[in-house]
């Protein structure tokens, strides 16, 4: 069979009816709107595997719950890729909150979040030092929209009320901290 020239919805079905090259030809197809979709996301000590595997995880449900009659496939599966980014990202914040919080061991809330954090990253001690770090590195405008974007978690919009400013410079200072963040990981 050609998987090449059969279209997403046909793929789908395919692969519900336990085919599973049709669901690597999904795959195949969708991989550039994957790499497009968590570019815009990012995680504290984590790193583009594990975006990947939660946006390979949102096609995977994206299968799973299509419903041919509500629409085309590249629609929900956008849906549900961007969904399953946007709950990583939720998620990771606030158990990265909850250590800092409580002073839980950060391999209690590897346990509870399922995936591994950096290496060094092992007690809420060192996820302070990796903070501090990270801090030290920042401008003061950026340590303000690192608080409260990656630490608190606000959105853009909850950010823009309370410091009355403009999008673009919370979303380039966001842009910039992933940037040296990045950097940092990397060392």
């Amino acid at each position: 069979m050609n998987y090449e020239i059969l279209k997403d919805e046909e793929l789908v079905k395919l692969h519900i009816e336990s085919d599973e090259l049709a669901f690597e030809y999904l795959v195949k197809r969708y991989a550039r709107m994957i790499n497009s979709l968590k570019r815009s996301y990012f995680l504290i000590g984590a790193d583009d595997d594990d975006l990947s595997q939660e946006a390979y995880i949102g096609l995977d449900r994206a299968v799973k719950t299509y419903d041919e009659g509500k629409g085309k496939f590249a629609t929900h599966a956008y849906r549900c890729i961007e969904t399953r980014l946007i709950n990583a990202v939720k998620k990771s914040r606030s158990l990265n909150n909850q250590v800092l919080n409580e002073s839980k061991a950060m391999s209690e809330a590897e346990f509870i979040e399922g995936k591994s954090f950096e290496e060094d990253i092992i007690s809420s001690e060192s996820f302070k030092e990796l903070i501090e770090k990270i801090k030290l590195t920042l401008s003061n405008f950026e340590i303000d929209i690192f608080n409260r974007y990656f630490i608190e978690g606000l959105s853009y919009s909850e950010i823009i009320s309370e410091l009355k400013i403009d999008s673009k410079k919370i979303e380039n200072a966001v842009q910039r901290i992933k940037i040296k963040v990045k950097k940092l990981m990397e060392k």
